[in-house]
This record gives structure tokens, sequence and C-alpha cells, in this order.
């Protein structure tokens, strides 16, 4: 039983690695080089770190200020000034530093946080939207609603006040009051309105204030 056991487990393991090893050929190119797909994309640039995620890429981030690569190529020419690097400092000239600086970093962090014309872009895209939005309300408003619904009207509002008021249409809240309409209030209401307001019922005329009564409307 544990001869079958130990079978089992180590067919599963086998298994199991074969299936990493597919999983890996396919993200790499190939299992026993993991940076063969990637490699082909950064060339021969060194790779220095671990970066923002673990991927060889470059960026100028000042959140992540060291990138996985250097940013240029391994030349000739940065190779030799690299070999004078590993000696004493004073030695390189002004320009050499500056040099070895732009052979690992495109920017430096004044350039990374120097002003841009980016809102340039931004403002324009935005100006673009709101006429656009202009042009298609005058159209929509000239060629499609050339007449408003006789409901828009101001006689129909009010006329639309007044059935809300015989209905008791929003007993709680009240109706919006057209410019023009007279104020209203149905008679089951009349109570809690001069509760709330202190004033002369409009249906009743009947006052809590001073008991005296006026025609209603």
């Amino acid at each position: 039983m544990a001869t079958m056991s130990r079978g089992l487990v180590t067919r599963w393991a086998k298994n199991k690695g074969q299936q990493l090893q597919l999983m890996g050929t396919r993200r790499f190119g190939n299992v026993h080089d993991p940076l063969g797909f990637e490699r082909k994309i950064i060339g021969d640039r060194e790779i220095v770190g671990y970066g923002t995620n673990g991927n060889p890429t470059y960026l100028d981030e000042a959140t992540y200020p060291f990138s996985a690569i250097r940013y240029r190529s391994c030349t000739p020419e940065l190779m030799a000034i690299r070999e004078k690097e590993r000696g004493d400092w004073r030695k390189l000239s002004a320009e050499e530093k500056k040099f070895l600086y732009r052979a690992s970093f495109r920017q430096t962090f004044a350039e990374m946080n120097a002003p841009t014309s980016e809102w340039k872009v931004v403002l324009g895209g935005v100006l673009i939207g709101l006429s656009l939005s202009l042009w298609m309300y005058l159209f929509v408003h000239h060629k499609v609603h050339i007449e408003f619904p006789k409901s828009f009207s101001h006689d129909s509002r009010i006329a639309q006040y007044y059935r809300k008021i015989v209905i008791n249409n929003q007993p709680l809240t009240g109706n919006a009051r057209p410019p023009g309409a007279e104020l209203r209030v149905h008679p089951k209401n009349r109570e809690m309105f001069e509760k709330m307001t202190g004033k002369v019922s409009p249906i009743t005329g009947n006052s809590t204030s001073n008991n005296t009564s006026t025609s209603g409307r």
C-alpha cells in the first residue's frame, strides 16, 4: 500500500512537472532560458534589478526610480567606460559620468517632474467635445424639436398644477407652483398647511391664529 501511494505521488509529481514545463515553454519559449522571449525584446540590455513587478522592462517613474534593465544597449564605447568606471571615479570626466548615467536612465528626476504640454491635449479634447455637444443640441433644437408639446405652455402648466391639487397629489411635499398660478391647498390638508405655515388656508379661508374667516379659492 505504501509502495502504491509512493508511486501515485511520483507519477503526480512527474505530470505536474511536465505541466509546469509546458507553461514555461509557452510563456518564455524555452524552459532552460527563462528570459528567452523577453531577451529577444530587451536585446543585450543588462538586467540590474527587480523593477516594478519583476518583469525586465524599463520605465521612468518617480515611485519606482530603479528599473529592472538599463536604458541603453551595451556598446563597445559604453563597455570601455564601464571598465574605466571600475577604477578611480576621479579619473572620469564629467561627460563620461553623464554618459554612464544616460546609459542607465533616460531622464533625471528634474526632467520627470518638469511640466509638460499634456494639458493642452486635454483642454483641446474637452473643447472639441463641448463644441460637438453644442452643435448637436442646436441641430436637435432646430431640426428635431421644432415645436414643443402643448403641455409645455404656461397655461397648461398652471392647469396641471390645479389638477394635482384636486386629486391631492403629493400631500406631504407639495407640488411645484408655476409662476402666475394661485396657491391652492386640498381640503384634507388644510389643518396640516396651517400648522406648518401659520397662514390662512386658501381653500377654506379659516385661520387658526385669529379665528377669522375669508372667502376661499
